[in-house]
């Protein structure tokens, strides 16, 4: 485990998925709907060689019919991330909606309905990432 002192909370325990190379300049946390919270460090990092040039240049175009064009011909249709999980969605909104306000059913349905949005945006975030 690794601890981080921080201003405000004073000193945390972190789980790290990979070391931390670098000098830590600034540490943002944040707490998902789902109750899950992420540590996101700003390393001050020192670059020991540059990318080499092979003079070859591509055109990339973003557009709302598809994600990506390349001026080569490649195309990146664009990912229906939400069309997927819709009908899920639907159903766990509707379940939300029905539940009497005050109980654990309702408070059962708004996680199910957060962890759904949750689901969505990792899997755009991801997409954009690879």
């Amino acid at each position: 485990m690794y601890y981080s002192q921080l201003s405000k909370l004073g000193e945390i325990e972190i789980k790290l998925h990979r070391d931390i190379d670098g000098e830590k300049q600034r540490i943002n946390i944040r707490k998902k709907p789902t109750c899950k919270w992420f540590a996101y460090f700003l390393v001050k990092l020192e670059l020991t060689s540059d990318i080499p040039k092979i003079g070859l240049s591509v055109g990339v175009d973003v557009d709302i019919k598809s994600f990506l064009t390349q001026s080569s011909g490649q195309y990146v249709p664009k990912p229906r991330f939400f069309v997927i999980d819709e009908k899920l969605l639907v159903k766990a909104q509707m379940k939300l909606a029905k539940a009497p306000k005050g109980t654990a059913i309702k408070a059962k349905a708004l996680k199910l309905v957060e962890h759904i949005h949750e689901r969505i945006s990792n899997k755009r975030e991801d997409f954009v990432q690879k």
